[in-house]
């Protein structure tokens, strides 16, 4: 069930808000066993919660800036993860347990700006210039939950922070893009644990990027298009 409602107060401004169930059943990937190193409980159960959002979007300054922000929660009761686990002695090896580790619960703020920039000084120009940013600020945390070792956690692969910024030119015939892309620091299990033995859990650190693409339009049939894509070769990972 979900139900929405917008509210236009101007042309250019939109209201609007929203909230509906969320659902997620067992899978195949959830019972399924592809690491020894992995425990499934035979217990484990679907999960069932709901989202909310409110915001506006629309354009402000005669139209010279569009922008879409919004305030969002997201609730997953029985959130399906990973523990964190060792053996009893005397080997003492990790293992993940996967389970209906806690409910989860995620507060966050997202926004989008953009800006032709020749609107502002030389309206007739031939050419544009866009700016634009994407902005999300996230708390996500494990909450209702009897294991003291995720209690307050975050929830993990759900960066603090993440931001895209960037700029276009378009021209009669040539167009640029650079983007530039900053995510935060984020962990890979529920207990947030810093390093562990196997090296398969820990932190995967913050990390930036930038991208660059161009073309060139050399007649109405023929387009010349070049990208660079972690333009400053930047060392990285999204997963252990």
């Amino acid at each position: 069930f979900g139900i929405g409602v917008s509210f236009k107060p101007t042309g250019s401004l939109e209201m609007y808000g929203n909230i509906s169930q969320n659902y997620r059943a067992i899978n195949f990937n959830d019972i399924r066993i592809n690491n020894p190193n992995i425990i499934i409980d035979p217990n484990i159960q679907d999960e069932r919660g709901f989202s909310a959002d409110i915001g506006g979007r629309g354009s402000i300054a005669q139209g010279k800036i569009q922008f879409d922000a919004s305030v969002f929660y997201l609730r997953y009761n029985d959130r399906i993860g990973l523990l964190l686990r060792s053996d009893q002695p005397p080997l003492f090896l990790d293992y993940r347990y996967r389970t209906n580790i806690s409910d989860a619960r995620n507060i966050g703020i997202e926004s989008f700006v953009e800006s032709e920039l020749m609107r502002w000084f030389r309206p007739k120009s031939t050419f544009s210039l866009n700016v634009f940013t994407n902005f999300s600020l996230i708390d996500a945390r494990y909450v209702n939950t009897d294991e003291p070792s995720i209690r307050g956690r975050q929830v993990e692969l759900v960066p603090a922070i993440m931001v895209r910024s960037g700029i276009s030119y378009v021209g009669k015939k040539w167009k640029a893009t650079y983007q530039f892309n900053y995510t935060a620091r984020q962990f890979t299990d529920a207990t947030n644990a810093i390093r562990s033995s196997s090296a398969v859990n820990g932190v995967i650190p913050a990390y930036q990027i930038m991208d660059f693409s161009t073309s060139y339009q050399l007649n109405r049939r023929l387009v010349l298009e070049a990208s660079v894509n972690n333009l400053m070769n930047t060392a990285y990972f999204t997963r252990r």
